[in-house]
């Protein structure tokens, strides 16, 4: 964030195109934590809460039907 707008943009491109995607895992727990931090302070330090629009229409639909089968099982 602190070496101009373009790097910025690129680095956010790259986030949104290859970590989130990647995020796509039927069990969140085997995501790292270290990623789930950094995401969180890269999303405060730029504001753009858009990165997460991936995983709102992919991850947590499925991780939370996965839950609620866990519940009612």
């Amino acid at each position: 964030m602190n070496s101009g707008k373009e790097m910025e943009k690129q680095v956010i491109e790259v986030l949104k195109n290859e970590i989130i995607n990647k995020m796509k895992q039927q069990d969140p727990t085997l995501i790292p934590v270290s990623l789930l931090k950094g995401l969180h302070e890269l999303i405060d330090a730029s504001e753009i809460s858009s990165l997460l629009s991936g995983m709102f229409e992919m991850c947590f639909p499925v991780w939370l039907r996965l839950y609620c089968e866990k519940i009612e099982f």
